[in-house]
């Protein structure tokens, strides 16, 4: 007899199952289609819980969020269940926490415990959620993460016994910090910028539809860290674009704590704290973490507060460079990608504009979401790019994408007093956030395409190829390096490597053996 078996067997003898609607729910399992077997563990796991619920002197009508939690975290004195209930033993305390979950909604559906609002109307608030979306002309992937983060907060409401016109920013601020214990179908929840932005767009949903009486209720947006010196710092006098210099404060913030507030800093504990943190990332990350505290230390020594010399201390991150080829595409798969853009839709129109800019001038998807009106002079057909370290330069504008921007503006951009020029196709309008945006955008076109390939190809594609393409064709590794806009003559050194065909003729015979 296996350890839950002969537990299922303990139960048996504690508990009648006819006041614990264990029949009921036996035959819910079987018609739901449960192997026999499966339904026999599911009834264990619940008699394990009713049995820590009758200890507890809990009773069945006062089930809620809280008293699974306490369920999920208890020191199990439970006859034999506790040899497997221990802390560590999660996969079997979720195997439990199923069937309890499975039994909860049965006693939910048939009246059994307390409930603020009927469980249907749960269901109404997300279609009608749906119906909202959709009327607007929201994405699909869009509705579905909006809808997930919605659904998650309904349940939470349902489950924690909170009805929606008790919603407030209390609450809406202790769903974002509950710990999780919501269901099958809930992986938890991180308090993420993004988490808070779908669940902002359902809220604004839910008072727009006065659903409920609070429009103060919005959450905030999730706090970043603040550094304002050392933030002017790295704009002023290291020309870093502001998504970097998130990057840096962000990483700084997790280091003072352990750098303490002794400043100076000692070198040694530099060394020590800097280390420790490789040991448990990557090698990637670990170069980073290294090149923010470079900046920080630069930037105290710039203030006099620490000497030039500790930048000594923080230690270096090998790392093999230049070892992968960039991934390109023949210039006709270049014409396929861009052809696949539905000019019939604003999203085809602006993806097509963009598209074109990627692919004729090398622009990166940062220079992409950048531009501003400003920066297109459509006397002279030239458009101004900022690139890295606030290396400006004016590029010549191709006739078919000026002419596909044009339409854009025309036909397809939002109605905005913002001066970016490509914006998002959804509700709320904005510039796009983001450049895996416009990654996400070219990966899909080219799968649509039917271009085969070996990795992801996200919007680095255009850029590599037209420097491949062009390098092939004819073109001066010095040329390549004024369109690319690159700093340093090494960093265009590497697409020597992609003419494959111009290196076989340079090949020397291999002198070895077989």
């Amino acid at each position: 007899m296996t350890l839950e078996q002969k537990s299922i067997s303990d139960c048996t003898l504690q508990f009648d199952p006819q006041s614990l609607y264990l029949p009921e729910f036996r035959e819910l399992l079987r018609h739901a289609g449960f192997a026999e077997k499966t339904a026999n563990l599911h009834l264990g796991y619940t008699r394990h819980f009713l049995i820590w619920m009758h200890q507890s002197k809990h009773d069945i009508a006062s089930i809620d969020d809280g008293i699974l939690r306490q369920f999920r975290d208890h020191d199990c004195r439970c006859g034999s269940f506790h040899k497997a209930w221990f802390p560590g033993n999660y996969p079997y305390i979720k195997r439990v926490m199923s069937g309890v979950y499975r039994y909860v909604d049965y006693l939910e559906q048939e009246g059994h415990t307390y409930l603020p609002s009927p469980l249907f109307e749960v269901k109404d608030v997300l279609d009608q959620l749906t119906n909202h979306l959709l009327t607007r002309g929201y994405y699909e992937s869009t509705i579905q993460s909006i809808r997930r983060n919605a659904r998650h907060l309904l349940h939470w409401l349902h489950r924690s016994r909170i009805s929606l016109s008790q919603l407030d920013a209390t609450i809406v601020e202790g769903f974002f910090g509950h710990d999780c214990v919501c269901g099958l179908y809930f992986k938890g929840i991180s308090d993420t910028e993004e988490s808070r932005y779908w669940v902002r767009q359902f809220i604004a949903f839910l008072v727009a539809e006065r659903l409920v009486d609070n429009p103060s209720l919005m959450p905030p947006k999730k706090t970043k860290p603040q550094m304002p010196k050392f933030e002017q710092w790295l704009r002023r006098h290291r020309g870093i674009q502001d998504v970097t210099i998130d990057q840096h404060v962000r990483h700084v913030n997790s280091l003072l704590p352990l750098l303490g507030d002794s400043i100076p800093y000692d070198a040694t504990h530099i060394r020590t704290v800097l280390l420790q943190q490789f040991q448990s990332c990557s090698v990637r990350r670990a170069g980073v973490l290294a090149d923010s505290c470079r900046q920080y230390l630069r930037y105290l020594s710039a203030e006099g507060v620490c000497s030039p010399s500790l930048l000594n201390a923080v230690p270096s991150v090998k790392r093999w460079t230049k070892t992968s080829l960039p991934r390109y595409l023949a210039p006709e798969d270049i014409e396929k990608i861009i052809a696949t853009c539905d000019l019939s839709k604003p999203v085809g129109l602006r993806n097509h504009a963009m598209f074109l800019l990627m692919a004729r001038l090398g622009l990166r998807p940062g220079d992409i979401k950048a531009l501003k009106f400003a920066d297109l002079d459509w006397s002279k057909a030239q458009i101004r790019v900022c690139g890295k370290a606030r290396h400006t330069v004016a590029l010549p504008l191709p006739q078919d994408a000026g002419d596909a921007i044009l339409e854009y503006l025309a036909k397809a951009r939002p109605k905005s007093s913002d001066n970016h020029v490509f914006l998002t196709t959804q509700e709320p309008y904005r510039p796009i956030g983001y450049s895996c945006t416009i990654s996400s955008e070219v990966t899909t076109a080219v799968q649509r395409a039917g271009i085969e390939q070996t990795g992801k190809m996200g919007a680095g594609v255009f850029r590599h190829s037209a420097a491949t393409n062009l390098l092939r064709g004819g073109a001066s590794l010095n040329e390549l390096q004024t369109l690319l806009r690159h700093r340093h003559f090494d960093t265009t050194a590497i697409y020597a490597k992609v003419d494959v065909r111009m290196l076989q003729e340079v090949a020397q015979p291999w002198g070895g053996g077989q």
